[in-house]
């Protein structure tokens, strides 16, 4: 009689449902620093200029425009 085939060995160094795991947990920790980093710009750059609100009359613009 034969005998049932030998189950190969792994000589793998890390199972493979860690490394499985760690693929969300990767793709957890990379959303945190990029929003992170992007709370930490917007921190640190300078706030915008205020925006002056032309007037929306075409009357209004001719008297404001100057004449040549």
């Amino acid at each position: 009689m034969r005998q049932p085939p030998k189950k190969p060995e792994t000589t793998r160094g890390m199972p493979r449902s860690l490394f499985y795991a760690m693929i969300p947990l990767g793709f957890i920790l990379l959303i945190l620093i990029l929003i992170t980093l992007g709370t930490w710009t917007r921190e640190t750059t300078d706030q915008p200029a205020d925006v002056v609100d032309a007037p929306l009359n075409p009357e209004d613009q001719a008297t404001t425009r100057p004449t040549n």
